[in-house]
């Protein structure tokens, strides 16, 4: 859901219950409740593919995130309902009244629609004067007609908290600066996060203000790089919290499943690819103070690092160009993901490539150097790839269907296109003729994302639902059956679908990010009369 994840869980309405997101390979991720009296979670049932869960006011309903829709589903049991489309789900409310607010995409307002489901209608509108980008993580207040909601800025400093009314929501009120969202606790408390630091200060809902000095009520509370907040409080006074973040080792494995020597590298990382000679390694690494990915180059040989970005907005999904010189990435340093390009050995300034308003996520560089391929996002076909020349003109669509497809990959030779497609209801590996768009096979079975080409063009990666890294080698102009090769433990893949491996030219070896803490084993915290603790313990 991001290129820096947290954990995702919401606490009931009553403090009796945590509702978390969790996967168990091979299935996707799904929503899972636990009973803060018991030890085992249990899953509710169409919830697959699930993201930041919110309850219902009663405690009796889900709302969640699935498959570029809004949904709902019922504790008691029983198949999930579709409320709205939501390509890019960034958070919701549910009011007393009947009321979902929610934020459908990463680059536009916050929308409404009746629970029981019926037409989703833009509720806010971005103010391009105050350098917004997207509202998202909204919250219902208790009278049902105010709400808070985060602002992202088009800028680092420009994200705000904002206190919106839906009888009037074209004058929303700032509220304070904050990198993520914030959340009202009744009767009067408003959580925020300042410097990683959970804070609290009395807020005055009725009029919107907040009063007082802000004290601290737990020391780390992570955050992702969506700007939500890993926290979340019931009407009780019992409060969740995770502050543990991801890390993981970059290790090589022989084609058997051999891994070779140490591991290159150990952090917690976002994405990264091999230099077109295999001596480099483009990454992109999450920087401990802004919590944000920036790039840097490591010299597989030498064991040295440059860093080429500094921006405190994230800056990953690196591709080489084929003569090894330039890097194109992503950054969001302007509001959505835009692309741009930097010399490889950080010489000069970076240049912005390509400019719109949707999300871009670079995946490859064409092998005769003339275009670079990409996934965005369209609110009327979903993910779709697209090409734009090297030079930043002639921005255009390879694949677009109703269904999503991303993860392009052009093969060496130039003639095929390799792409992770969900035309089927699950995620498959296909690959299409650059030249006749009409020939097309799927190459994968059961399941599978993230295709990789060896060098020679005459082999094909990929990972299954599984987890297994395949291997589909080609006979003639066709690809034969996959074969498993081993089990690379990477989980399937979800927006924004970033890479967790990469493959030596000669498709002999392969760099894997082996997970060492991921966000479905980091602890969630729990305290009971939090504001109480804390206020005893304020200087």
């Amino acid at each position: 859901p991001s290129s820096v994840p947290t954990p995702q869980f919401a606490v009931s309405p009553d403090g009796r219950r945590l509702a978390f997101v969790a996967a168990v390979p091979p299935d996707p991720p799904q929503v899972w409740i636990r009973a803060l009296d018991s030890l085992t979670p249990l899953p509710l049932a169409g919830t697959q593919g699930a993201e930041y869960p919110f309850w219902s006011p009663d405690g009796t309903s889900l709302g969640f995130f699935s498959n570029g829709s809004l949904k709902r589903a019922e504790l008691a049991g029983g198949p999930a309902r579709v409320l709205a489309p939501a390509p890019n789900g960034r958070g919701g409310t549910w009011s007393r009244d009947g009321t979902i607010l929610f934020a459908p995409t990463t680059n536009g307002a916050l929308y409404r629609v009746p629970a029981g489901g019926g037409e989703a209608v833009a509720l806010t509108r971005l103010d391009p004067t105050r350098h917004e980008a997207s509202h998202r993580w909204p919250q219902f207040l208790p009278d049902n007609r105010h709400f808070l909601f985060f602002v992202q800025g088009t800028t680092s400093d420009a994200h705000r908290i904002y206190y919106g009314d839906v009888t009037n929501a074209e004058a929303p009120r700032e509220l304070l600066t904050s990198r993520l969202s914030a959340s009202f606790v009744a009767p009067d408390q408003l959580l925020f996060v300042v410097e990683d630091a959970l804070m609290a200060a009395r807020f005055d809902w009725t009029r919107g203000r907040v009063e007082g000095d802000p004290f601290r009520v737990v020391s780390h509370v992570s955050g992702s790089s969506n700007f939500f907040a890993a926290f979340s409080a019931s009407e009780t006074g019992l409060l969740a919290y995770a502050s543990a973040a991801a890390s993981a080792d970059l290790v090589w494995y022989t084609r058997d499943g051999r891994s070779i020597g140490p591991p290159i590298a150990s952090g917690e990382y976002a994405d990264f690819r091999l230099s077109p000679n295999d001596t480099q390694l483009a990454i992109a690494e999450v920087d401990a103070e802004s919590r944000r990915p920036d790039l840097r180059v490591f010299d597989l040989a030498r064991g040295s690092r440059l860093r080429l970005t500094y921006d405190a907005a994230t800056d990953a999904s690196p591709i080489w160009s084929p003569d090894g010189r330039t890097i194109v990435y992503r950054s969001n340093r302007t509001g959505l993901h835009d692309l741009y390009q930097r010399a490889a050995n950080g010489g000069g300034p970076d240049r912005v490539l390509l400019q719109s308003l949707s999300a871009k996520y670079p995946t490859d560089w064409t092998p005769d150097g003339r275009a670079i391929v990409f996934h965005t996002y369209q609110r009327g076909t979903g993910a779709d790839i697209w090409a734009v020349n090297a030079d930043g003109s002639q921005p255009r669509p390879l694949v677009q269907t109703a269904f999503d497809e991303m993860q392009g990959q052009v093969s060496p030779d130039g003639r095929w296109l390799a792409y992770t497609s969900v035309e089927s209801g699950a995620a498959e590996v296909l690959i299409r003729s650059m030249a006749d768009p009409s020939m097309r096979w799927q190459v994968s079975a059961g399941g599978g994302a993230d295709p990789r080409w060896r060098g020679d063009a005459r082999e094909l990666f990929y990972i299954s639902a599984a987890g297994w890294l395949m291997s589909v080698p080609f006979v003639g102009d066709r690809p034969s059956a996959p074969r498993a090769l081993f089990s690379a433990h990477i989980p399937p893949p979800g927006d924004p679908y970033l890479s967790n491996y990469d493959v030596s030219g000669d498709g002999q070896r392969f760099l894997v990010k082996v997970s060492v803490h991921d966000v479905t084993s980091t602890p969630i915290h729990v305290l009971t009369n939090w504001a109480t603790a804390a206020k005893r313990v304020r200087p």
